[in-house]
């Protein structure tokens, strides 16, 4: 008779012994919530006690759902626990033979529109890839992550192991992925899922092109061309380089094309879109008369002088014409620049590429559980038995608004007399360069000036500054300029008393 196995919730965890099989939670891994930054050390206490209550304490209970795991940097840290029993009465242990290969794992899951997904690493790829409605098997390279067994009071096995909360792994969310996990607003406004082609367009062109100044009707480009010299023509040199840089890396052909021969006929996929393309960019600007080809095909052609250190002065180059600020200000930007975005989406490959995140960065309605899993890979076929999945869950990110705030205690030095401040050693060195101490020269009241390329002071010697500080006394400085704005503030608001709390000390415990 072929054995069978499954996992259930540790026997410490059952409020009533083997009636509580009845409950949903009994087949399923138990997820802890531990405090302590010595965890380890706090749950084998927990486990080793006779009294049960302080394991079942740092149990999760479904209090929202799904809840949210925070980060070690908030001060948690969690455990996934279970215990693997042989189906017979009693739900005796079952042992794991280590020696014929037998192993015990654990594996995340991800939940996508009721989809369930694994993460598995095919060596520098990476993904999280679909299980086709077979929730209970691993797959192929899936990421196995370790359970080791704990005796617990009662002297049966639970086999534990720790939640990564803050994987540092990235994952690609592919456009389907994107598409199933958009709300109706969302795929309204983007039929097609979000292309992050596109994202980067409008950040490296469509968005300094049209952005306004805050508090300024202004653009960026129009307050450049307001500046005493005028800066616009250099910003706008360097806007149509990051523009060409982004066709070099997207439409190859129609870079070269821009730089080489503007005339050139295109084969292949998406051929039509990028004679379209062509010539979209080969109408006039309003407000200016040149064609966005001329232009990037003329900054195409200088890019190595324009990429060389320091920069280069488009005057002397032949391109301080292609000025966009006046169609920057013109209004019928709008329409030129949504009109342009439209023929490059068309002229991009079909295939919309996929958004490399942290696993801990979520989708709407994403939401993980984790699997134990027992293998024994001498049965014929290798048996592999999967429990249900944990109670479902949410990964917070490392700024999040619900996390538990950490308790920090700063010691402040006990002698800070001049004698005592003069003993604390510089720490903290930041090397100057001497074109960046010509930038913090310039910050007297014309900040505005930090974007030219000016220069302020001389600089023949050519020498850089190394400068030190004491992080002791910047930290004592910082602190007493805190606690005036406190006081200051606390005048109009009265909140100081939630800010600061004062304990004393018995003061032989400040000199031991």
């Amino acid at each position: 008779m072929r054995e069978a196995f499954d996992w259930l919730k540790p026997s410490l965890l059952r409020d009533t012994g083997l009636q509580s099989a009845r409950l949903p939670d009994f087949f399923q891994p138990q997820l802890l919530e531990l405090t302590d930054d010595n965890f380890m050390a706090q749950f084998r206490v927990a486990a080793a006690s006779s009294d049960t209550t302080q394991l079942k304490s740092l149990v999760i209970l479904p209090q929202a759902t799904p809840v949210k795991l925070f980060q070690p940097a908030h001060g948690r840290y969690y455990l996934v626990c279970a215990a693997l029993s042989c189906r017979m009465p009693g739900f005796p242990d079952r042992s794991v033979q280590r020696s014929n290969g037998e192993s015990v794992f654990f594996v995340m899951r991800r939940f996508v529109a009721g989809a369930e997904y694994g993460w598995v690493i095919a060596g520098t790829d990476k993904s999280w890839q679909p299980l086709n409605g077979q929730p209970r098997r691993v797959l192929a390279q899936e990421e196995r992550l370790r359970l080791f067994p704990i005796a617990g009071s009662d002297t049966r096995t639970i086999f534990i192991g720790y939640v990564p909360v803050a994987s540092r792994e990235g994952y690609a969310v592919s456009a389907q992925q994107m598409r199933a996990a958009m709300s109706p607003d969302e795929l309204a406004k983007f039929p097609n899922g979000i292309d992050p082609r596109i994202e980067e367009l409008e950040g490296r062109f469509s968005t300094p092109l049209t952005k306004h100044v805050a508090d300024s009707p202004n653009t960026m480009l129009q307050d450049a061309a307001a500046a005493n010299p005028p800066q616009s023509a250099t910003l706008s040199v360097y806007m149509l380089l990051d523009l060409w840089d982004y066709f070099d890396a997207y439409l190859t052909d129609v870079a070269v094309a821009l730089r080489d021969n503007p005339s050139a006929t295109f084969t292949g996929d998406q051929a039509a879109a990028k004679a379209s393309l062509m010539t979209f960019l080969g109408q006039p600007l309003p407000a200016v008369g040149f064609t966005l080809a001329a232009a990037l095909g003329a900054v195409a052609q200088n890019s190595d002088a324009l990429n060389a250190p320091g920069g280069a002065d488009p005057a002397t180059l032949g391109l301080g014409i292609y000025d966009l600020a006046p169609f920057s200000g013109d209004p019928g930007v709008a329409t030129v620049v949504a009109g342009f975005e439209a023929a490059v989406s068309a002229a991009l490959p079909s295939d919309v590429p996929g958004v490399t995140l942290p696993p801990q960065s979520s989708l709407p309605g994403e939401t993980y559980a984790l699997r134990c899993v027992y293998e024994r890979p001498q049965c014929a076929p290798p048996l592999q038995v999967a429990s249900q999945p944990s109670l479902a869950f949410q990964l917070a990110a490392h700024f999040d608004n619900d996390a538990p705030a950490r308790p920090i205690r700063i010691v402040l030095p006990t002698d800070v007399s001049i004698g005592g401040l003069r003993k604390f050693q510089k720490g903290v060195s930041i090397l100057i360069s001497a074109s960046m101490q010509q930038k913090i020269n310039m910050l007297t009241g014309h900040e505005r000036d930090i974007i030219k390329d000016g220069t302020v002071g001389s600089d023949s010697n050519g020498i850089a500054w190394m400068c030190s500080f004491s992080i002791q006394i910047i930290f004592i400085v910082a602190f007493f300029l805190l606690l005036m704005f406190v006081i200051i503030l606390n005048i109009c608001f009265w909140w100081i008393a939630f800010f600061r709390i004062c304990i004393p000390i018995p003061k032989k415990l400040l000199s031991g």
